[in-house]
């Protein structure tokens, strides 16, 4: 993705810690190295690096020492990353299981009030889980988004997932909507009681 279009997804965040105002910018390169840096067993880091890595250059050292405390890490990065993704909106409109096929679904997801219909497959579906098996969690999202959109809306969405975490919120979304039919029974199932 062109950086020059990834520019209009950059976005200065004021966040007034200790009655001080400190400024951020927080750009798509900076929002995606966070989610890669999401690990189950730390969360502080990935705040941190978030925290310093967007803080404005004359308040670098001054924000470093604050974020220091966990605490202070946790609040301020949760706050840039709500702040950042607020002007997300991603919904589900419909789900529909294609003609003659209980496996394929064509799924029409919402973003900022405009329909967008993607053509989700089993093949598209084991490529992501694949895609998911390295560290990064942006390039997956952002390669099923890209890669089940039906060909008419492909501009239109290419230029929304510009914005991470509309690629994020769209991924998820296409996962969830696709895996909905899906019944997992542990033994014994309700057909396995029916038998005895």
């Amino acid at each position: 993705m062109a950086e020059k279009t990834q520019a209009r997804f950059n976005k200065e965040i004021i966040v007034v810690i200790d009655e001080k105002d400190f400024e951020f910018n927080v750009t798509p390169a900076a929002y995606i190295a966070y989610l890669n840096e999401l690990q189950a067993d730390d969360k502080y880091h990935p705040h941190f690096n978030l925290c310093a890595a967007t803080v404005s250059s004359k308040q670098k050292d001054e924000v470093k020492e604050l974020i220091s405390h966990p605490a202070v890490a946790m609040s301020v990065g949760s706050k840039l990353i709500n702040e950042y993704s607020k002007d997300v909106v991603v919904s589900v409109s419909k789900i529909h299981g294609s003609a003659g096929d209980d496996l394929n679904k064509k799924i029409t997801i919402s973003i900022d009030g405009k329909n967008f219909d993607f053509i989700f497959t089993p093949k598209s579906y084991i490529t992501y889980i694949n895609d998911l098996q390295n560290d990064d969690k942006y390039v997956p999202n952002f390669n099923l988004c890209s890669g089940v959109v039906v060909p008419e809306h492909l501009e239109e969405v290419l230029e929304l997932l510009g914005h991470p975490a509309t690629t994020m919120s769209v991924g998820s979304k296409l996962i969830n909507a696709y895996s909905k039919g899906c019944l997992l029974y542990t033994s014994p199932s309700p057909r396995d009681r029916q038998k005895s």
